[in-house]
């Protein structure tokens, strides 16, 4: 028997699979959300009742590959599952977002809440269409707005 390292595995050519494996491979070799895997904590966040995350299935299949890739039981391993479920979840999203709107400025948030007495784990992704962020407070530029502000102000009393 061949002794194996734990996430040298390959993953087979599926025909046109190349930049799914090669993102796949990169997304393995990340420890944060390896270990977020390996240690099974992603089934604790699955959200099964949410149609329009697939009701946990990417999450909970991409858990399964990663455990096969981190296993050193396998050479190399078949990413079908994985890449049927996520054709289906991006023809679904296509479906519900198909803008030029969406397709510029769409996107998800992720949100986690932590019950303080039970420390159930709550997470949901919020679809937003644009992000606050926090702008620098410079005085020049205060300046500048509360002056355009008086001035047209000034245009209003004169109508």
């Amino acid at each position: 028997m061949i002794s194996r390292q734990p996430g040298v595995c390959g993953l087979n050519n599926l025909g046109n699979t190349c930049f799914m494996n090669s993102v796949l491979q990169c997304m393995s070799n990340c420890p944060p959300i390896t270990d977020y895997f390996l240690s099974n904590k992603h089934k604790r966040e699955l959200n099964t009742t949410n149609p329009l995350g697939m009701k946990g299935e990417i999450a909970r299949v991409y858990g399964e590959l990663i455990q096969a890739i981190w296993s050193a039981k396998y050479e190399t391993i078949n990413p079908l599952p994985f890449k049927e479920l996520a054709t289906e979840a991006w023809e679904n999203y296509k479906k519900r977002n198909d803008s030029i709107i969406v397709d510029t400025f769409h996107g998800l948030l992720k949100s986690r809440v932590v019950c303080p007495e039970c420390e159930r784990v709550s997470v949901t992704f919020d679809p937003f269409c644009h992000l606050s962020l926090p702008l620098p407070l410079n005085k020049d530029r205060i300046i500048n707005v509360l002056s355009s502000m008086s001035k047209t102000s000034a245009c209003y009393k004169k109508i």
